[in-house]
């Protein structure tokens, strides 16, 4: 997002003559008042100058400096030799009108000069408004387009924050987003630098003025929250602040983060309009963060069983295929276990199936517990299970499939029909240079489990495969 300032029109060409042109005007006015009232045809130029001066600043002690030295010189001009002022009817009137009619002048030019200035501040701010106006606009189109674009939520939200710290110009933002457990899991910010960001250290708890917009669920605007006693729980070496606008992010009623802004620019308070934008803004982080919630539940839906909530067929087969390609390229050991319950039939026949489904669910937890993280564990078809082990020779799956075994067979699985005792056969398989693909080494490992089960079940058998 652009953090270009809006751009303020210049002054049109006629507020920048408007001086020049009044000052015009008033020698105009000052010509045709000489030549017609008092008939002089070359006023003098310091008379020019001060009824200039009176129309180009206006107000009422130019107007009375101006008549001042009207009267003056027009005494000056209607004397005589020897008589500081010739009277005559004529004469009189002239200077009357003369010293009515310039201060008259000047105040009139003056207040017309006011007006016209306080018109062209008016639109200057209009412009500006104007202006400012078309750039949060043009914010609010661009993190839209990223709302509706872009399924990775962290840069999302990182548009969102960005985009309400340049709207109600403020000189932080951050959003908190809550996970599952009503903490923290994500923070992100505008207008720390990294070096700040790392000072501040752990994540906020939600606790004093965040806790508040958690847990009152209404916007907070303050215009000094230092003196709020709310203002608490801040990290150590958190900038300090002094205005702030902090607006609950809420989704089916509930909140799941909130937004803030701290230090509006020229330490100016957070306005009613800002915190409408703030509202809406935090209302398309709501969108979105329940957006990326339901995809992430669809993607885990799509690779998941149902039941054991393990990695489904499809899915397995597919991160076998790259670990396979990836031992491949580098070299490293890759093996594969295939597991199967024992007399299960017999478990769905005297029991029923659901007692059954109950059992699958207890063995694949206990099974991916027994694994290692960078292990992939799926259903691979009924009651068969598949472990794939990277950077695992045959005798470290064969190992692995040991302890399978025995954690299953030494502790019987609670049911809703009480404990049931289960086994299960395991057959182990490694990745050599004899192994063309993954139908191989899969191949090769389900030979091995039906060693185990025709040979008693409850036990671990490896591949037995000649390779040439």
């Amino acid at each position: 997002m652009s953090n270009k300032k809006p751009t303020i029109p210049k002054s049109p060409l006629w507020q920048q003559i408007q001086g020049p042109f009044l000052t015009l005007a008033t020698l105009i006015g000052l010509e045709l008042l000489a030549r017609t009232v008092i008939r002089i045809p070359n006023p003098p130029m310091i008379y020019i100058t001060t009824v200039a001066y009176a129309g180009f600043s206006g107000g009422l002690v130019s107007g009375l400096v101006s008549a001042g030295i009207t009267l003056v010189f027009a005494l000056y001009f209607f004397s005589t030799p020897g008589q500081l002022f010739h009277y005559t009817p004529d004469n009189a009137l002239r200077v009357i009108v003369l010293a009515i009619a310039t201060p008259a002048m000047a105040l009139m030019v003056g207040v017309l000069k006011g007006r016209t200035a306080r018109m062209l501040e008016t639109m200057r701010i209009s412009a500006m408004q104007q202006a400012r106006l078309a750039e949060q606009m043009r914010a609010l189109h661009q993190a839209t387009r990223v709302l509706t674009s872009d399924l990775r939520l962290e840069a999302v939200l990182q548009t969102l924050v960005e985009t309400a710290q340049y709207l109600v110009n403020a000189r932080y933002a951050a959003l908190g987003v809550l996970d599952a457990e009503g903490k923290f899991g994500q923070f992100l910010v505008s207008g720390l630098t990294e070096a700040e960001r790392e000072q501040i250290g752990a994540l906020p708890h939600g606790r004093g003025m965040l806790g508040a917009l958690l847990y009152e669920g209404v916007p907070l605007r303050l215009d000094d929250l230092t003196r709020d006693p709310r203002a608490v729980g801040f990290p150590p070496h958190h900038p300090p602040m002094k205005t702030f606008l902090g607006v609950p992010v809420m989704t089916r009623g509930k909140v799941v983060g909130r937004l803030y802004m701290t230090d509006k620019a020229d330490d100016q308070p957070f306005t009613q309009e800002d915190e409408d934008l703030v509202v809406g803004l935090a209302a398309d982080a709501a969108i979105a963060i329940e957006n990326a919630r339901l995809f992430a539940e669809v993607q885990q839906l799509a690779i998941t069983d149902g039941l054991t909530g393990l990695y489904n067929r499809r899915h397995f087969f597919a991160l076998a295929e790259r670990e396979l390609e990836r031992a491949r390229r580098y070299g490293h050991p890759l093996s594969v276990i295939l597991l199967d319950l024992d007399h299960f039939k017999h478990v769905n026949d005297t029991y029923g199936h659901s007692v059954g489904d109950e059992a699958l669910r207890v063995v694949a937890a206990r099974c991916r517990e027994c694994l290692r993280s960078i292990d992939h564990l799926g259903r691979y078809g009924g009651e068969e299970f598949a472990a794939l082990l990277p950077e695992n020779d045959l005798d470290g799956a064969r190992a692995a499939a040991e302890r399978l075994r025995q954690c299953i067979a030494e502790s019987p699985v609670e049911t809703s029909q009480g404990l049931l005792p289960l086994t299960i056969s395991l057959g182990v398989a490694a990745l050599d240079e004899s192994c063309p693909d993954l139908a191989t080494l899969l191949s090769r490992a389900d030979a091995a489990l039906y060693v185990a089960k025709k040979e008693g079940r409850n036990r671990v058998k490896m591949s037995v495969m000649k390779y040439a």
